[in-house]
């Protein structure tokens, strides 16, 4: 539909397929769902899966510079992936989560799953290729495993759990 208008009326559009945008003031995902389940029990954390799931992740600060930036180099339609090279495991995710929470001994409890995935119509691996955006300059600040350490930071803020 995005296509047809914009070319039928002349219309500069910009379509764009996102990784998963982590960062502040996020209310559900697995970073969030880790630090609350950790402010709960800080001795066990359930992990859906084998953990080896993995995910480009990518800050909020980068999709919006991203955004901005490829539609300033859109001259009709054009259509972007909106991540960064590499992805992070949920393996990953949880050890950064209890570094930054300052926990010590958590015991990881999985829970198995027929593919393990994590939860039931979840993708065990996606990465999409910010190849296009990069060929134009663009550049991201932070690394799949950078975006999720930093949200974990602001989550924990946000949360009030330092206090």
């Amino acid at each position: 539909m995005i296509s047809a208008y914009s070319n039928y009326y002349g219309i500069k559009s910009t379509i764009f397929r996102f990784a998963n945008i982590v960062g502040k003031n996020s209310t559900h995902g697995v970073i969030f769902d880790f630090i609350k389940k950790l402010a709960y029990d800080s001795k066990r954390l359930e992990i859906l899966g084998d953990g080896t799931q993995r995910k480009s992740y990518l800050h909020v600060s980068d999709c919006i510079n991203a955004m901005v930036f490829a539609h300033q180099k859109t001259k009709g339609l054009d259509i972007y992936n909106i991540a960064n090279e590499g992805t992070t495991s949920v393996m990953k995710i949880a050890d950064i989560v209890i570094e930054e929470m300052g926990i010590n001994g958590v015991k990881k409890a999985m829970i198995k799953t027929e593919d393990g995935g994590g939860w039931k119509g979840d993708v065990k691996v996606a990465e999409l290729s910010p190849a296009k955006l990069y060929s134009k300059g663009w550049k991201n600040r932070h690394s799949s495993d950078e975006a999720v350490r930093v949200a974990v930071k602001e989550t924990i803020e946000q949360l009030d759990l330092n206090s």
